[in-house]
């Protein structure tokens, strides 16, 4: 056997393995290859339009209002939280795209009462039309 014979051999006994190596690496090259090539995609917002975030806010503050002034006492602290932190959450992706100064987020429960009713006036301030009569923004609360 003289060594093209042997080279053959070897060519025939790896072509198997060959093939299917570039059955597995030769589309994850072509995807590799092709996301270098090709353009970006225009980038899309990330935060929903500030008349979405204007509306939500609205149904958000007049949540906690009614929250604030129903007769049921057992469940009000707790919902009154929940409103609250997602009033908070509102609040900052609304300032953020109005590009009104907003404190830091104090954890999962969001703003505190004063901090979060000083930043929606900030809002209507800065032009947002919130709801009036409502204890955040008009300031009754007492803190």
């Amino acid at each position: 056997m003289d060594l093209l014979r042997v080279g053959q051999w070897v060519f025939v006994l790896l072509l198997p393995t060959l093939a299917i190596g570039a059955a597995i690496y030769l589309p994850r090259a072509a995807r590799a290859l092709w996301r270098t090539l090709r353009p970006d995609p225009p980038s899309t917002p990330t935060s929903p339009p500030i008349e979405q975030l204007a509306a939500t806010l609205h149904r958000l503050l007049r949540q906690h209002h009614a929250l604030r002034h129903s007769p049921d006492v057992a469940l009000r602290a707790r919902r009154l939280h929940g409103v609250e932190a997602a009033i908070s959450d509102c609040a900052l992706a609304a300032a953020a795209a109005l590009g009104v100064q907003a404190p830091a987020a104090a954890g999962p429960t969001g703003l505190r009462p004063a901090a979060l009713s000083r930043l929606l006036r900030d809002l209507a301030a800065a032009g947002l039309v919130l709801p009036r009569g409502v204890d955040l923004v008009d300031g009754d609360r007492g803190v």
